[in-house]
């Protein structure tokens, strides 16, 4: 999955740079054809709360996850979970019309 990573207030360091790609190449299991994705990432600082703002657009939908945190590696451990959460639910719910949560139809 390719990525783009934007900091407003904030430099992207290689470190953050780093860490970013690194939890965004463990969402490729979760996609099919990851060589046609393109991840956006957005960093924000204000006053003292980091944001993290991650959007993946797709053929059949956009998916977006946010999280703040006082500390930019934690809010992009936060972001990362949710994008899985929300694909896993998208997934299932393509694939049999209603939400599977541990097996149980909802």
């Amino acid at each position: 999955m390719k990525s783009s990573i934007r900091g407003v207030n904030i430099e992207i360091t290689p470190a953050i740079r780093e860490y970013i790609e690194k939890k965004l190449s463990k969402l490729d299991r979760y996609f099919d054809n990851t060589d046609l994705l393109e991840a956006k990432v957005n960093v924000k600082v204000n006053s003292g709360t980091q944001k993290v703002e991650v959007t993946i657009p797709m053929k059949q939908m956009v998916l977006r996850a946010e999280e703040r945190n006082t500390d930019v590696y934690a809010a992009m451990d936060l972001v990362s979970w949710n994008v899985r959460y929300v694909s896993i639910k998208q997934k299932s719910i393509a694939k049999c019309g209603k939400l599977l949560i541990h097996g149980n139809l909802l």
